[in-house]
């Protein structure tokens, strides 16, 4: 790890994040992160944030790795959810990194991307802030309006309120949850035929089964990859009215 770096950042580049094991040969993971740190600080750039991975998980050790400037320390067995919760946040502050560019190289500008789900109006139903904040980008970059609820109970309250045409559920929510919510919006009369996706981190089959007998039509598996997201989208709003939007064009 401390040679891949090094030869990183000799090439002008670095790595956005970092995640060590605690027990590892030679080096431990916070001597290894140490080091990893006094290497950005030579090459005159932000350390990245360090995540230790250990199956010991205790307070000492936390207060170890707090010590050193460490980000978080997670606990192994490892899930899909504690694994998404703990690095996004880390890489939305996290600098971007800078690739050198060759001399002679134009970079062209990307060309604006399509907004092919404009007019739409859509309901997402979640708790995390981290979460609520990166999928708003990502479905208003997709031309969506979007409402948000920070629960199951609101996200039912929001749907009794105006008939939106599709909702995405959060799985995991504090007093009602995206299982119980979907089962009450459904017995909507406006909701009988709405399209509802779970926003999921378990991709296994009951989870999936449980999420179609509460009512739901399909998951989005977290964490979310913009494109699936999007074909997902497409898919289910594609059969439904055109959204005002379109029909005045």
């Amino acid at each position: 790890a401390i040679q891949l770096h090094e030869q990183a950042l000799a090439q002008g580049q670095s790595f956005g994040l970092w995640l060590v094991d605690w027990q590892m040969r030679e080096l431990d993971g916070l001597a290894t992160a140490r080091a990893l740190q006094l290497q950005a600080e030579r090459a005159g750039r932000p350390p990245a944030p360090a995540v230790l991975v250990t199956s010991h998980d205790d307070a000492g050790l936390r207060q170890r790795a707090a010590q050193q400037g460490l980000a978080a320390v997670l606990a192994k067995p490892v899930t899909p959810s504690a694994l998404h919760d703990t690095l996004l946040p880390l890489l939305m502050r996290s600098p971007a990194t800078v690739l050198p560019v060759e001399a002679g190289t134009m970079v062209r500008p990307a060309a604006p991307a399509a907004l092919p789900l404009q007019g739409f109006h859509v309901l997402l139903a979640e708790d995390n802030p981290v979460n609520q904040e990166v999928a708003l980008d990502l479905l208003q970059g997709m031309g969506l309006t979007v409402d948000l609820a920070d629960d199951g109970r609101q996200a039912v309250q929001r749907a009794t309120e105006r008939a939106y045409d599709l909702v995405l559920m959060d799985m995991q929510m504090p007093d009602i949850d995206g299982l119980q919510a979907t089962r009450q919006i459904r017995a909507l009369d406006a909701y009988r035929h709405t399209p509802i996706l779970a926003m999921t981190a378990n991709a296994f089959a009951d989870d999936r089964q449980r999420c179609l007998d509460a009512g739901m039509n399909d998951h989005v598996t977290k964490p979310v990859d913009p494109r699936a997201l999007q074909a997902k989208l497409q898919q289910w709003l594609s059969g439904r009215a055109s959204p005002p939007a379109a029909n005045q064009r």
